[in-house]
């Protein structure tokens, strides 16, 4: 508080004064309290920040949907036990790939997707968990968007 405010001050009764006084404490609590948001609103700005320093970004890659799966034979010749994890896998390799084949605007050979849409549809009559099924339904809901996007090009 400034010399000018005190001798105002000092001019008041000591009722007018008490109000004065209870006023001017009301107001720089409220200016304490935004201080105190601004602060830890900065706080969290400046942690998101540093985190967005730290994380690489990855370097793109070419997108090949056929490389997922092999012909017929090579599938039947291995005869390995289908699992959970092998569906999960499978599931999580096909959505990678939609979404990169997504996000690169390239070209996609529409039968790999046509035969890899066909397997994901499969997916659901193996009582996969729901994680594997949304999961599955992500990658499937993808491939309709980049069939679509081809149609109309």
């Amino acid at each position: 508080m400034d010399e000018e405010e005190k001798d105002e001050l000092s001019k008041l009764t000591p009722r007018e004064r008490i109000k004065k006084l209870k006023e001017l404490q009301e107001s720089r609590k409220k200016d304490i309290a935004e201080a105190e948001k601004l602060i830890e609103s900065s706080e969290e700005q400046a942690e998101g920040d540093e985190l967005a320093d730290r994380i690489e970004v990855p370097d793109s890659r070419i997108v090949d949907i056929s490389s997922l799966f092999g012909p017929e034979d090579a599938v039947a010749t291995t005869k390995e036990e289908v699992t959970e994890e092998n569906v999960k896998y499978f599931v999580q390799e096909a959505y990678d790939a939609a979404v990169d084949a997504m996000e690169s605007g390239q070209e996609v050979n529409r039968e790999a997707i046509k035969d890899l849409g066909s397997k994901l549809q499969s997916v659901k009559y193996m009582h996969p968990s729901d994680e594997i099924a949304k999961r599955a339904v992500a990658a499937l809901g993808i491939f309709y968007e980049i069939r679509k996007e081809q149609d109309d090009a």
